[in-house]
């Protein structure tokens, strides 16, 4: 819109608008790669505190293949309900993030810290504080449900969705790995063999 001086103040709600979409676009990606940069450091240095070698990084390695995995789920089922990403939603890809990769955490830290048990043993103990922890978030999430503004809709579910899928990851796909992986080292071990082999590395 040409203006008779260039120095004429504007102000308008679409003026505003599209400068917070701009800014979106801007920061949007650059803040989910970032908050993802950070979870990622953040399991490494706590994996490998204290024991730097190989074996922490595989155990690591396990935790971030678990949230990876939960991603692509929750991608999965967003496309799958086609929910596009918006100026409000987009902030549970980070969030998934950082509450996603603890229910992987916990339940590999347990079978780290109780290697002689097999990761039955370990779903059986831990699987069901991790399962409330998860629940209670969902509870939460869930509220926004029922609000009027169909932004905030879309952000709590897809933040549901981001819990569930980086739940049953936790609890579903990464237990039957480490299962399977006991099963091999089961076969592999001479008769007479004590248990399922320690770690998973």
């Amino acid at each position: 819109v040409r203006l008779p001086r260039s120095d004429l103040p504007m102000a308008a709600s679409t003026l505003v608008f599209a400068d917070v979409l701009e800014a979106i676009e801007q920061d949007g990606p650059r803040a989910t790669l970032l908050s993802l940069a950070g979870v990622v450091l953040l399991v490494v240095v706590a994996f490998g505190l204290g024991k730097r070698d190989l074996r922490s990084l595989s155990d690591a390695g396990w935790v971030l293949a678990a949230l990876a995995m939960g991603v692509l789920w929750f991608g999965g089922l967003a496309g799958a309900l086609q929910l596009r990403l918006n100026m409000l939603n987009f902030i549970a890809l980070p969030i998934t993030f950082g509450i996603g990769v603890d229910y992987a955490t916990n339940v590999f830290q347990r079978r780290r810290l109780d290697h002689a048990r097999s990761i039955g043993d370990v779903l059986r103990t831990t699987g069901g504080a991790v399962a409330l922890c998860s629940l209670t978030t969902v509870i939460g999430y869930s509220s926004l449900l029922v609000a009027r503004n169909q932004a905030l809709i879309s952000f709590g579910l897809l933040a549901v969705l981001g819990e569930v899928a980086c739940l049953a990851t936790a609890l579903l796909a990464l237990p039957a790995v480490l299962r399977w992986r006991e099963l091999a080292r089961e076969v592999k071990a001479p008769p007479g063999a004590a248990g399922p082999a320690a770690g998973a590395g």
